[in-house]
C-alpha cells in the first residue's frame, strides 16, 4: 500500500502538468480521487466560495488531472430546483430551433456523467 505522503506527491505533479501549483489543503482534501480509476473515488464535487478566490481555475484544473468533463453552474438567488434539472439553450431559442430549446440542467447532466465514471 502506498504511503499518503507518495499519493499527494502524485497528485501534485499532475496539477503541475497542468499548469496549476495546488495547494497542500487541496492536495490533502483531494487524496480519494486517485482512487477514481478503481471506482472508490469522487464522481463529482461542489465548489462554493467567495468571488475571486480561485474556484474555477481549481475546478477546470481538477477535471484537467481527472480526464473528466467539467459542469459548470453559476448558482444566484433566483436560481430553482427545476433548472438544474432541466436547462434552456438560449442560442436554440433566438434563432428558432424549437426542437432544440430544451436541454439537460447541469445537476442532471453531472449525474448522467458521473453514472458513466
Amino acid at each position: 500500500m502506498e504511503k499518503p505522503s507518495s499519493i499527494i506527491d502524485e497528485m501534485a505533479q499532475a496539477f503541475r502538468a497542468v499548469g496549476y501549483e495546488p495547494r497542500r489543503r487541496e492536495l490533502l482534501a483531494l487524496a480519494g480521487l486517485l482512487r477514481r480509476k478503481t471506482g472508490a473515488g469522487l464522481r463529482a464535487m461542489l465548489i462554493e466560495g467567495l468571488p475571486g478566490v480561485g474556484k474555477s481555475v481549481f475546478a477546470e484544473a481538477t477535471a484537467a488531472v481527472m480526464e473528466a468533463e467539467l459542469v459548470v453552474y453559476q448558482f444566484h438567488n433566483w436560481s430553482d430546483a427545476d433548472e438544474l434539472f432541466l436547462g434552456v439553450n438560449v442560442p436554440a431559442v433566438v434563432a428558432g430551433r424549437a426542437e432544440e430549446v430544451e436541454q439537460e440542467g447541469a445537476l442532471l447532466r453531472a449525474t448522467r456523467l458521473s453514472r458513466k465514471g
